[in-house]
């Protein structure tokens, strides 16, 4: 009976020994000492976004992160390693099986918002197949340059459509890049058809899109994929936002069940100032527009009107003000702080969001411009 308990004893020591080790090497969260932060960090797949108050950006030459990381996983510099943050500083995180590692770009800005918005450049989304390690280039992630210092994303439902046409290539996906903008480079939103699994899940077509914030895919309710205005303070009163499109309707409408429907496509551009809070730190699908009940956190709502929506293909200015919510106002040492946000979003199918609209509807846009009100 003994020599039974020491061999189980023994064979229970060697599956511990032999249990595999984590193959994984992310950043989960990271917090940071010495500054003011207005809001939450903001984690992607390869970015880590620090947003602090304009008076603390001095303090930025002298900070060290402390990230926590997936089981195991180690990162270099170490966690709590001070650096100078004026400028972006790269991390690199090894698996706990030392065969994976990732890179992160971390950066600190100003909780100011950028007002100028060129579309002239952009990077690859690079996905890496966990089981063969094949590299490819899936799409076109647009970004913002600023100050030197930081940069701004912006973000799309790319990574849905990923899911529904995996074997697509970059020119294919509902948002791209593009080089005929309205002033050198610009980006380029049609709506697409995402093919027999996207139809089978009651969701047709996806709408290119683009809006300031985060993407994480939700399969039990896509409309709470969108995570509008995520980490994009802005420290200033806004009023205004105008632009360049042109737009080309698709032939035919059609429902979230793939059946044609009467009526023509058209695109929407929009942007919601609002107040994050710990119930709704961010906007989505489901209330990005909603100014009207008691529990919205919108401030301030504006919309292209629609005797401005024209499509004939060719380029049009496009101006809205930013209208105060009814019962709402601006708080004036909040917004000296940081604590409230903006989302931009554009869609080449006002109705996308439902799955509703005609497949090949362009919207071309490029040289938005955020108005604000200045500072007394």
């Amino acid at each position: 009976m003994p020599a039974m308990t020491l061999t189980a004893g023994v064979l229970f020591s060697s599956c511990i020994r032999e249990a595999a080790k984590n193959a994984e090497a992310d950043i989960l969260s990271c917090t940071v000492d010495g500054v003011e932060l207005p809001q939450t960090p903001v984690v992607t797949n390869d970015r880590i976004s620090f947003y602090v108050n304009t008076k603390d950006m001095e303090k930025v030459k002298s900070l060290a992160p402390e990230f926590t990381l997936t089981e195991g996983a180690t990162i270099d510099p170490a966690s709590g390693t001070v650096r100078d943050f004026t400028t972006p500083q790269q991390y690199t995180v090894t698996s706990e099986d030392g065969q994976w590692t990732k890179s992160y770009i971390v950066s600190f800005s100003s909780s100011d918002p950028m007002n100028e918005y060129h579309f002239e450049e952009h990077k690859p989304y690079v996905y890496v197949d966990t089981w063969t390690g094949e590299v490819s280039y899936k799409f076109d992630i647009m970004y913002e340059p600023r100050d030197n210092a930081d940069t701004l994303f912006w973000s799309s439902g790319n990574p849905g459509f990923m899911i529904a046409n995996s074997k697509a290539p970059a020119a294919d996906y509902p948002t791209a890049h593009c080089d005929n903008g309205y002033v050198g480079k610009g980006v380029k939103l049609v709506t697409r058809s995402t093919g027999a699994l996207g139809a089978m899940f009651g969701s047709p077509i996806a709408a290119g899109n683009l809006f300031l914030g985060k993407f994480e895919i939700n399969m039990g309710n896509t409309l709470l994929s969108t995570h509008f205005g995520e980490g994009v303070p802005c420290a200033k009163d806004p009023l205004a936002v105008s632009g360049w499109y042109r737009y080309k309707r698709g032939a035919q409408m059609t429902d979230k069940k793939n059946k044609p429907i009467e009526g023509e496509d058209n695109f929407d551009i929009y942007a919601s100032f609002f107040e994050p809070t710990d119930g709704v730190p961010y906007l989505n699908g489901t209330n990005v527009k909603d100014t009207t009940s008691k529990s919205t956190t919108i401030i301030k709502f504006g919309q292209v009107p629609e005797d401005q929506k024209i499509a004939d293909g060719e380029w049009h200015q496009f101006w809205f003000m930013l209208d105060q919510v009814s019962g709402k106002t601006v708080d004036e040492k909040k917004l000296r702080d940081g604590k409230y946000a903006i989302a931009i979003v554009l869609s080449s199918s006002e109705r996308g969001a439902e799955f509703i609209g005609a497949v090949g509807s362009t919207l071309y846009a490029d040289e938005l411009e955020l108005y604000y009100k200045e500072s007394e």
